[in-house]
Formats: structure tokens, C-alpha cells, sequence
């Protein structure tokens, strides 16, 4: 069986999303790394899945026109990734409080002073 990994892009149908697949190709002539990008319609069965999930899909027989996937796992949870961003900002912020506040805005008050006269 076919086995990829994708992004869930959208999630407006019922039991189906869609789910873009990135894969990397050397150009013939130039050498160069180029990305290509392709939408597959998936078939969820019974996974709940949110748009930015990175999920494995594998190939099935065809469940309709356009739909031959289904998703065998997900990988990566959108909300993970979220409270992660969400601590790592909380840390920056706690960092940005330890240094002291009076030297930055006196700093900037006598650049603007200067300019003023």
C-alpha cells in the first residue's frame, strides 16, 4: 500500500478532508531542490482531525469519484503545536520582563529629546 504524509488543509466536508502532500524533486537540468505540492480528498474515518494536523494516509480502494485515501494515523496535533507556540511565547515574554524596564524607555527619551531640539 501507498503511504504518505500530509497537512489537513480543509475539513468543510462530511467525513473527508483534504490533505496536502509536500515531496521534494531535483530539477533534470539545474540540480536544484524543487517543492512540489499535491491535494489528495481523505476519507476519515472516524479520526477527529483539525485543519494544520499532520497526518499518514494510505491508498484504498476508491470510496468515490475523487476520494481513494484513507488516514491511517495522525501524527501532529494542530492544538499540540498551539500550546507549544503559546509556552514558548509565554517564556520569551517572562524574559523580556527580567531586564530592566527604566533603561529602555530613558534610552529612548533622550534620542527624542535630542531630536526635538
Amino acid at each position: 500500500m501507498k503511504t504518505l504524509e500530509g497537512v489537513v488543509v480543509s475539513t468543510k466536508m462530511l467525513k473527508t478532508v483534504v490533505v496536502s502532500v509536500t515531496r521534494k524533486t531535483v530539477h533534470p537540468l539545474y540540480k536544484k531542490l524543487l517543492k512540489r505540492n499535491k491535494k489528495y480528498k481523505v476519507d476519515t474515518a472516524g479520526f477527529e482531525v483539525a485543519v494544520g494536523d499532520r497526518v499518514r494516509i494510505s491508498k484504498t480502494r476508491p470510496i468515490s469519484k475523487e476520494k481513494h485515501y484513507k488516514i491511517m494515523e495522525t501524527l501532529e496535533s494542530h492544538k499540540d503545536k498551539k500550546t507549544a507556540i503559546i509556552e514558548t511565547q509565554k517564556k520569551s515574554e517572562s524574559q523580556k520582563r527580567s531586564t530592566p524596564v527604566g533603561v529602555s524607555k530613558k534610552s529612548s527619551a533622550s534620542v527624542v529629546s535630542r531630536r526635538r531640539k
